[in-house]
């Protein structure tokens, strides 16, 4: 166990790590914050922390787990939304009931508890080397929610093997399948997720017409990297909820519904509150001539 002597930001420098290894793995604080040892310099280690900092000081505990930065694959896996060291963000949130993530969180990246059925493919005494297939589990997700998508992407399974085949000689003929139909799923969830996000966002702009006033005569058009910095002091100076709700729905595109479900609240608050922010902004810029 080590000891912290320098803080600078998510930059840690601790002693008394003359056990450890570079890239290894470390806990740091009472809140065991994730952080990984970037160089070794006798027992003092250089540590890149993935968490905030703040309230860390010299002499917080620093404790290695002797293994790299990894991550843990199995049935499941698929099913999650991960932050970037392997967090299920969805677990956490259920787990502290809140959208923000607290530092030191651990949760296991996988579920423990869930079974699964699982059908055993090598056999006992068979030489197997990395890559190999032991078993199969068997995993129903349902990535495309349109059937005739999901019929459509079947079809294109089949050509895309009869033109993969040769070259490729998969080794077990149940994976490659599965791994072409879900490459294809999710092309096709990623091309129907940009037209509808294409018009979540015309529907946002539309909402946003009446702010967005013509220049005459009385009035001085602003360029846009202008109007840009004008347009953030004016976000700063909502409170921070309505500030979110602003941004989501403008920049990011996203529906009412979406935002009240990300932010814990009803899609009435999520209108009420973009219409007194939409009025705000509209007052805010004839008072000052700005024409966009």
């Amino acid at each position: 166990m080590g000891k912290i002597v320098k803080v600078s930001g998510p930059l840690v420098v601790a002693s008394g790590l003359s056990e450890a290894n570079m890239a290894d793995v470390v806990r740091v604080g009472e809140q065991h914050l994730i952080g990984e040892i970037l160089t070794m310099s006798g027992d003092s280690a250089a540590i890149q922390v993935y968490e905030e900092t703040s309230g860390l000081g010299p002499g917080a505990e620093v404790v290695t787990t002797g293994s790299p930065l990894s991550v843990e694959l199995g049935p499941g896996l698929i099913e999650n939304i991960y932050d970037g060291i392997q967090r299920p963000l969805e677990v956490i949130r259920r787990k502290t009931g809140g959208n923000f993530l607290p530092r030191g969180e651990e949760v296991p990246a996988l579920d423990r508890e869930k079974k699964w059925d699982f059908t055993a493919v090598a056999k006992a005494g068979d030489h197997l080397i990395g890559g190999d297939v032991l078993g199969t589990v068997q995993v129903r997700v349902r990535i495309l929610p349109d059937e005739r998508d999901a019929e459509e992407c079947l079809s294109d399974v089949w050509i895309r093997t009869w033109n993969s085949i040769p070259p490729e000689k998969p080794r077990v003929l149940g994976a490659f399948l599965a791994r072409i139909a879900r490459n294809l799923a999710l092309d096709k969830l990623s091309y129907n997720g940009a037209g509808k996000r294409a018009s979540a966002l015309t529907e946002a702009f539309e909402e946003l017409e009446p702010c967005l006033v013509g220049a005459d005569d009385t009035q001085k058009s602003v360029e846009a990297s202008e109007f840009s910095i004008w347009l953030q002091a004016f976000l700063r100076a909502q409170t921070k909820e309505n500030r979110v709700f602003f941004v989501r729905r403008y920049w990011y595109g996203e529906s009412v519904s979406e935002i009240a479900a990300a932010c814990g609240c009803s899609a009435e608050k999520v209108k009420s509150s973009l219409f007194r922010t939409r009025n705000r902004l509209r007052e805010a810029m004839l008072k000052e001539d700005i024409a966009i």
